[in-house]
């Protein structure tokens, strides 16, 4: 195989998830209809086929088996032809089998243009076997199986252009929605150092006019001007770290990320009178960029906020709880806001989906689900609570250290 060696690269990407690649696969609602419509059990394929085939191919990537040369694929054919497939539904099986890897690995590497052709040479090789078979068990003409074949290829051609447009799309979206919310966020945040400079200013001009201008007291607004000035280029600093791309992955001290993503939020908690607290026992430090954690850490806790805003809570509180359990880190944001809607709860990690009809920021709680797991192999969940909702963070601790 030409492209065996890149997928020797990424191994670990087919080990870590077999699993989940198989229930991608077999939850496409069109293999769901072949599948039932045989009447045949999806736990019993899944456990009889999908899965042996997965560990065969990551066998074929470790060189411990031949390629094309698979013994549970024999017994699948004969499985579907007992059943009744037709060659068309063989193709929705295997176009979903090559899919759904394609998506996850998309998910995980970006278009990898390398990957992607080794991961369609590993199914091709298997799968067109698969074709010839059926044909000869099923005396399927050859210029028919020659169409079948082409077709598959231009279906998967295109369904793979659409995988590259759709993740092109989400990748600048992210980026206008990310300069967006650093212009919006850099506005509101100096708008109060500008009126206090602008006061400092105006009571100078004042005592001009007046003929009273003292130089103790031209020196003292001076210096409070100067700190106002510094506390505008620090913000532009810290919103710059924030949304920049940050290639250099090292150990992040989660104590101190929440603590810079809280003074980010400080304005707006202090303009609306929402007590916070942090309350850590973690010693644990994580590997991997700064940025994009604190990336994480700043949209749930505006969101929290935003939410508490709304709601106009008459005591509003904002909790940010972080410690380890067992092998699992935690971080837990909590507010009272309201809490989510059972209407909407299924879809807030749905790309563009927003409950703000003006300046939406819809990409938020998607991009950092996607983030915790591709970025730090975690897991972002939520769960209403007491007038209010909790988001929790997980992050394994065999991605950490002391």
């Amino acid at each position: 195989m030409i492209g065996l060696k890149v997928l020797q690269e990424h191994l670990d990407f087919f080990v870590e998830n077999d699993i989940k690649i198989v229930n991608y696969w077999l939850d496409n609602k069109n293999v769901i209809n072949v599948l039932t419509s045989h009447n045949i059990d999806i736990d019993y394929f899944k456990s009889e086929f999908a899965i042996k085939i997965l560990h065969y191919f990551i066998d074929v990537i470790k060189e411990e088996k031949e390629a094309g040369n698979c013994p549970v694929v024999s017994i699948l054919i004969d499985y579907m032809y007992e059943h009744g497939m037709s060659s068309g539904e063989i193709f929705t099986i295997c176009t979903n089998a090559k899919k759904s890897t394609l998506d996850l690995s998309i998910q995980t590497y970006g278009v990898t243009d390398t990957l992607i052709d080794g991961i369609y040479e590993l199914f091709d090789i298997n799968f067109n076997g698969v074709l010839e078979y059926y044909e000869s068990i099923n005396n399927i003409k050859k210029d028919e199986a020659i169409s079948l074949s082409s077709s598959l290829k231009i279906r998967l051609d295109d369904a793979l252009q659409e995988i590259k447009n759709k993740d092109t799309e989400l990748h600048n979206a992210s980026k206008i929605n990310i300069m967006s919310e650093m212009i919006s966020m850099i506005a509101h945040q100096w708008r109060q150092p500008l009126s206090a400079i602008s006061l400092l200013v105006s009571g100078l001009e004042m005592q001009s006019m007046m003929e009273e201008i003292d130089k103790d007291e031209v020196r003292n607004v001076v210096q409070k001007v100067n700190t106002k000035t510094k506390e505008l280029s620090a913000l532009i600093e810290n919103f710059s770290k924030l949304f920049s791309i940050d290639k250099n992955l090292i150990d992040i001290d989660i104590n101190l990320a929440l603590e810079k993503s809280l003074k980010l939020n400080l304005e707006l908690l202090s303009e609306h009178s929402i007590k916070y607290s942090l309350d850590s026992s973690l010693e644990y430090k994580v590997f991997g960029s700064e940025s994009k954690l604190m990336q994480v850490f700043y949209n749930i806790i505006l969101n929290a906020i935003e939410a508490i805003i709304e709601s106009k809570t008459t005591q509003p509180v904002l909790k940010i709880i972080a410690g380890d359990d067992d092998d699992t880190i935690f971080i837990k944001i909590v507010d009272n806001g309201g809490g989510i809607s059972d209407k909407i709860e299924s879809e807030i990690y749905d790309a563009y989906f927003s409950t703000k009809s003006k300046n939406s920021r819809g990409l938020g709680l998607y991009m950092t689900k996607i983030a915790i797991e591709n970025q730090f192999g975690g897991e972002l969940y939520h769960q209403n609570v007491d007038n209010g909702v909790e988001f929790i963070i997980e992050i394994p601790i065999n991605n950490s250290d002391k």
